[in-house]
C-alpha cells in the first residue's frame, strides 16, 4: 500500500509497517480534548472520564513513523435530533452509558464539537548497522 488512512480507530502499527511501502504515507486522525465534549459531559459530567488527551497516541505514532505534519481541525456544528440520535448510536462513548444521560443529550443538546489532529507520517526504512 502507498497510503493508509486511519480515522478514530485503534492502530496495529506493526501491520501498518508490514503492508506500507517504504516511504509510504500514513494519515491518522485522532481526537483532541474537545472532541465530542458535549456528549462526554452528558455521559460523564465533569469527571475525569470526560477529559481526553492524545499525547500517548501521538508519541506512539512518532515511534513508528516519521511525523511530517499535524493538522488541527476544530469546529462546532448544530445537529438536529435525528443527527444527535445517530451520533449517539455510533459513538463508542455511548455503548455502555446510562440511557437517561443519552436521552437527555439527544433531547437537550443542539451542538457538537469536532476537534481532531490529523497526523501525517512517512514509513521510513529502518537502517541497520
Amino acid at each position: 500500500m502507498n497510503m493508509i488512512l486511519n480515522i478514530f480507530s485503534p492502530s496495529n502499527y506493526k501491520e501498518f509497517k508490514r503492508i506500507l511501502t517504504p516511504d509510504g504515507l500514513i494519515i491518522k486522525v485522532v481526537p483532541r480534548a474537545a472532541h465530542l465534549k458535549e456528549l462526554r459531559n452528558a455521559i460523564h459530567g465533569s469527571k475525569e472520564k470526560s477529559l481526553y488527551k492524545n499525547d500517548e497516541t501521538i508519541s506512539l505514532f512518532k515511534k513508528h513513523f516519521t511525523l511530517t505534519d499535524i493538522i488541527t481541525v476544530s469546529d462546532t456544528r448544530e445537529l438536529d435530533k435525528s443527527e444527535r440520535t445517530h451520533l449517539v448510536q455510533m459513538s463508542p462513548l455511548a455503548w455502555d452509558s446510562n440511557e437517561t444521560a443519552l436521552d437527555a443529550f439527544i433531547t437537550k443538546n443542539r451542538q457538537i464539537t469536532i476537534d481532531a489532529d490529523i497526523l501525517i507520517g512517512l514509513n521510513q526504512k529502518e537502517t541497520r548497522l
